[in-house]
């Protein structure tokens, strides 16, 4: 097993990266090992070959200077400011969709309806509404 088979495991991360990026990022341990060898003076293209990894991945560590866990952001939605009277209209209508939509809009809400089977980012998920489960319209 070569040492970057050792050094890289799944991480989980944001939504925006692919399963092939996830698949190879370094772990904590990793770039310790990066910044070690060029503490000691080892050449960039040399780490990189060794660890099977980009050489442009040990510039990166190299000038970062250590490993940071990501912080998430928590970012507003354009849809939170209508959650209270979708907690309270939603049950009364059945969660139907579109006459929800059609209020939403009558109240400023300036999204258009999605009709694909997958909910649009800013759509609250049934927890945050105060119902069990995920449903679509």
């Amino acid at each position: 097993m070569k040492l970057a088979e050792a050094l890289i495991i799944p991480v989980p991360s944001p939504a925006g990266t692919t399963l092939a990026e996830e698949d190879t990022m370094l772990r904590e341990d990793g770039v310790r090992e990066v910044l070690a060898r060029l503490k000691r003076g080892e050449r960039v293209k040399t780490i990189a070959r060794e660890l099977g990894i980009a050489r442009n991945t040990v510039k990166r560590w190299q000038r970062v200077g250590g490993w940071r866990a990501r912080v998430p952001v928590a970012r507003a939605r354009q849809i939170d400011p209508f959650l209270p009277f979708l907690q309270q209209r939603g049950p009364e209508v059945g969660w139907n969709g579109q006459v929800l939509h059609l209020e939403l809009q009558g109240l400023g809400f300036r999204r258009p309806l999605s009709t694909s089977s997958a909910r649009p980012s800013a759509a609250p998920s049934g927890s945050e509404l105060g119902r069990g489960g995920d449903r679509t319209i």
